[in-house]
């Protein structure tokens, strides 16, 4: 009887990304796997208690994202990737561009570069790092993709934008766009007025805006009410939507100060009759689909 052939193994890690992360599990993971690999995926915690059948799943000690825990968890992406001895490494982060370079070292790995961010932009202007560290911290970021981007094989773009946003994929990319993954329509009532902002909650990503509106539309109808699902990285947002809870007691907050499983979502959005989505104009979010 023929040998069985052997399934090429493919290991795709995060740092801050959750191991149920619906790009780095569902889209790429699952159809990976369904195509015939050995998958195991490696991150951060997962809220969700979901089984993934024909997955591997390494979750990460917890830590906070400012933290030591942080830089400790390359390493132990590192040792988890070395005992797995992948044909390929996929990782979704700038930073595990050292441990990718040290596993292709001495695994002669094949790596892919999961581009899911410009980095350098959101860094530079958003408001997740105090204002002093910006620049110094981008530019030591986009400097690092630039030294190792030879020693990465492969580059997924996370939007098409980025395709002309910079310049060290040029060795070889493939752009897969973060389109949604389809959800089962449901039947909505006529009038129905439970409003949902989800994903991640930030200035630049428009929560503020959306709560404005929100608060105009109770204004005119009091039965207007506001779903906000998802995380906060910032201290200073999770403070004001607190406050802003407290005022406007028809505002329910789900997450904020921690990561809000892909399930969680998919059921406020079941839950509600209308979802906002607001991008205000910002320099790292001006080639983005929202």
């Amino acid at each position: 009887m023929a040998q069985e052939r052997k399934k090429r193994r493919i290991v795709i890690a995060s740092i801050l990304k959750p191991v149920d992360d619906t790009r780095m599990m569902e889209k790429i993971g699952m159809s990976l796997q369904q195509a015939g690999y050995d998958v195991t995926v490696v991150g951060y915690p997962a809220k969700s208690l979901k089984v993934w059948p024909g997955i591997r799943v390494i979750s990460l000690p917890a830590f906070a994202r400012l933290s030591t825990g942080r830089i400790k968890a390359r390493w132990t992406v590192l040792i988890k990737a070395w005992q797995e001895r992948p044909d390929f490494f996929i990782f979704t982060t700038h930073e595990l561009m050292g441990t990718a370079l040290l596993l292709k070292i001495f695994s002669n790995t094949t790596l892919v570069y999961d581009v899911r961010e410009n980095y350098y932009r959101n860094i530079r202007y958003s408001e997740a790092f105090p204002r002093i560290l910006r620049l110094p911290l981008a530019a030591m970021v986009r400097f690092k993709e630039k030294l190792l981007a030879p020693m990465i094989d492969h580059f997924l773009l996370a939007e098409r934008a980025y395709e002309s946003e910079f310049r060290f994929h040029r060795g070889g990319w493939t752009v897969i766009e973060n389109k949604a993954v389809g959800i089962e329509p449901l039947a909505r009532k006529r009038g129905g007025r439970r409003l949902l902002f989800s994903g991640t909650l930030a200035v630049s990503t428009g929560v503020f805006c959306a709560i404005n509106l929100a608060i105009l539309m109770h204004q005119q109808d009091p039965k207007v009410t506001l779903t906000i699902a998802g995380y906060a990285a910032s201290r200073q947002v999770q403070e004001k939507l607190a406050g802003l809870a407290q005022v406007h007691s028809w505002i329910t907050l789900v997450g904020i100060t921690e990561l809000v499983s892909h399930e969680v979502i998919v059921q406020r959005i079941h839950e509600s009759d209308l979802a906002l989505v607001a991008y205000p104009p910002a320099h790292h979010t001006e080639g983005s689909r929202p």
